[in-house]
């Protein structure tokens, strides 16, 4: 089970990075894409930090709505409740997977 969780925490920090990249490579630098960029970076190191895990990938998660909630009302000029709800769950998930 730790594998597992280890392993989506480590794909979902890869795959926010990527994402923080395009847009950077696409929209020109912002501290949003930064902050993007170095969220995700620490949560891919956090699931190789067996001690620190759970606060590192708690902090990141906060960070990433936050960061999710910024890009939404800048583009869209609105926050997407079902995005960031769907978002939650999964996040809620991964902390219950790590702390079991």
């Amino acid at each position: 089970m730790e594998i597992v969780v280890h392993s989506l925490v480590c794909m979902y920090g890869l795959l926010t990075l990527v994402a923080g990249v395009v847009q950077w490579k696409e929209k020109g630098f912002s501290i949003r894409s930064l902050l993007f960029v170095l969220t995700s970076l620490a949560l891919v190191v956090s699931s190789f930090i067996p001690n620190w895990t759970l606060y590192l990938i708690v902090v990141c998660f906060i960070s990433l709505h936050l960061l999710a909630i910024w890009e939404g009302v800048q583009t869209k000029g609105r926050i997407s409740y079902s995005h960031h709800g769907f978002r939650f769950v999964f996040h809620m998930l991964i902390v219950i997977g790590v702390i079991l």
